[in-house]
């Protein structure tokens, strides 16, 4: 039977279509999820949303983004409310259990993304903003209050079965869910989930998912304090290292929430630290209680490290906690999720617009899943040291840490598989797979990001020499089959090119190559290919074009 779905685009109710086909069905709608939906309802496509919540899930779980996911939030049209209204870390600290520093980094920086480094935020306000960008576009419909329940491969299409719900308890926000009695069925081309570490679309395609060998229940707790004017003793961001309880600590958004996390020790449950009473004996010795502050949730979860074996499988593809999880300790679960839609995005677009084969889109989890994987190694890694709690092993960890000795953290990885320019021996080029810089650029006298006048999407641009004027016809195919940006940033007011004053643009493109160049950014920010002359450059646009499929005679991209 026909359904209607909650939408919060129009007046309140939308009805579903049974027979329309959509070209992607999205299940699952938090920040991973809203932000492919933004990309690709941008893009002109037809989209139908699944949430079982019917309102913007209002409890915060991830707190962090780094200068890289900023950029795809820059992409989207939330970066300046979140650089607004959330909290530049600064220093990420090693405690002892007395409270002493065993370590400290100096964590904050501006990165080279044209963002500060690293933020802490509150997650229902990006949701909230997310979700404003997505429902400007009325090709999207929302089925809020609905539940996925299958998933059907076809020849052609997807189909996904639906059912209306609603919550156990309408007054909280707890797990319960009661099934109703209306359903409906979606048909799309594709069907992305972004439903999270029980994804139904991942259980639906039979995909498997790879155990990296870490486990832990924590307690995470996030306080408000009702007095504005009381200052937390606080780090930025800091690892308790008591061998008693490990604990992290750090500023959830500012001043305004603090969020913690308690590992739970042998012979606690799940049920008696989930209390507020266990919640508050625990953030007593910052000066917290019911007095002067209130519990925004209290919740333990149990921190893995998984990642999906498969991410795509026929129709069906997976995206942030449905195709991993990862310890928290380095906050790049969440950012990891966005890197996820990214990709996704671009990829898919070139296929649904008919440019590029299907075949594009096996190269998703090929590039994704290695570099989510050393991520998540990572984050384990980190995780192992936190929670060491035998007394001896926690004494020779803190020497380690007081002498000094102690690398600052890896910077992430780039991409190291995928759509990257080869050499002639098929071995990666120099600098394929590096994440590119994003300068500010003078734009009548105000400071600028790149992206802002270059665009979000495929992008060429050199210093030194107009790569326009270099390319062949069969590169400037390439170049107008993938509507890339072209562009030239100088130093000074050179005639048609954009003027990067500081010279950050020119300094970090001549580390890539020798002597004036030229680099080839996906849509993702990953260099393709850094070139050093014009014939290296249409020699690259040639080999994009065959890496990705498309013909001399390209469709054009569907409006």
């Amino acid at each position: 039977m026909a359904g209607f779905g909650i939408s919060e685009h129009g007046h309140g109710l939308q009805a579903g279509n049974m027979s329309e086909m959509y070209d992607v069905v999205i299940v699952g709608y938090g920040p991973t999820g809203q932000t492919f939906a933004a990309l690709m309802a941008s893009k002109g496509y037809r989209i139908a949303v699944v949430e079982r919540w019917p309102e913007v899930f209002p409890l915060p779980r991830a707190g962090h983004v780094d200068h890289e996911v900023m950029r795809i939030l820059q992409a989207v049209g939330v970066a300046d409310d979140i650089a607004e209204n959330s909290w530049k870390l600064t220093h990420y600290e090693f405690l002892d259990a007395n409270s002493e520093v065993l370590h400290a980094f100096d964590w904050g920086y501006e990165a080279k993304s044209g963002w500060y480094s690293d933020y802490s935020l509150f997650q229902p306000h990006l949701e909230g903003l997310l979700h404003d960008q997505v429902a400007r576009h009325p090709q999207v419909d929302f089925f809020r209050g609905w539940r996925a329940e299958s998933v059907a491969d076809h020849p052609d299409h997807v189909a996904v079965q639906i059912r209306r719900g609603s919550r156990t308890d309408a007054d909280s926000w707890s797990e319960g869910w009661t099934q109703g009695t209306e359903a409906q069925e979606l048909r799309a081309r594709y069907v992305v989930g972004c439903d999270g570490a029980n994804s139904l679309v991942r259980t639906s395609s039979k995909i498997e998912m790879d155990d990296f060998g870490f486990e832990a229940d924590w307690l995470v707790i996030f306080a408000d304090p009702a007095d504005r004017s009381l200052v937390v003793d606080m780090p930025d961001m800091a690892q308790i290292l008591d061998p008693k309880r490990p604990t992290t600590a750090f500023r959830a958004s500012g001043n305004r929430f603090c969020r913690w996390e308690f590992m739970l020790m042998p012979g606690e449950t799940v049920e008696q630290m989930s209390t507020p009473e266990a919640a508050w004996g625990l953030i007593a010795r910052w000066g917290l209680n019911p007095d002067n502050a209130r519990l925004v949730r209290n919740t333990v979860f149990r921190f893995r490290s998984l990642v999906a074996h498969e991410w795509r499988s026929g129709r069906a593809f997976l995206v942030g906690d449905a195709a991993h999880l990862m310890p928290p300790f380095m906050g790049q679960g969440m950012c990891s999720g966005l890197r996820d839609a990214k990709t996704l995005a671009w990829k898919l677009d070139l296929v649904l617009s008919g440019r590029v084969p299907e075949a594009l889109l096996d190269t998703y989890g090929l590039e994704r899943r290695e570099h989510v994987a050393e991520i998540v190694e990572a984050s384990l890694r980190t995780g192992q040291m936190i929670s060491i709690t035998d007394p001896q092993r926690a004494k020779e960890r803190d020497d380690m840490l007081r002498s000094g000795k102690v690398s600052p953290p890896s910077p992430l990885p780039g991409l190291a598989d995928g759509i990257l320019a080869r050499t002639p021996s098929g071995e990666l080029a120099p600098h394929a797979g590096l994440l590119s810089m994003q300068p500010w650029i003078e734009v009548n006298g105000a400071r600028v990001h790149a992206d802002d006048v270059l665009g979000h999407g495929w992008t060429v641009v050199a210093t030194g020499w107009d790569p326009r004027s270099a390319m062949s016809a069969d590169a400037h195919t390439v170049v107008d089959s993938l509507e890339a940006s072209v562009g030239r940033i100088e130093t000074d007011d050179t005639a048609e090119a954009l003027k990067n004053t500081d010279g950050t643009f020119a300094a970090w493109l001549a580390e890539l190559v020798v002597g004036p160049g030229a680099v080839i950014i996906r849509p993702d920010f990953y260099v393709f290919a850094a070139v050093s002359s014009p014939e290296e450059l249409d020699a690259a646009l040639i080999q994009l074009g065959q890496q990705l499929g498309l013909s001399a005679h390209a469709k054009a991209p569907v409006a």
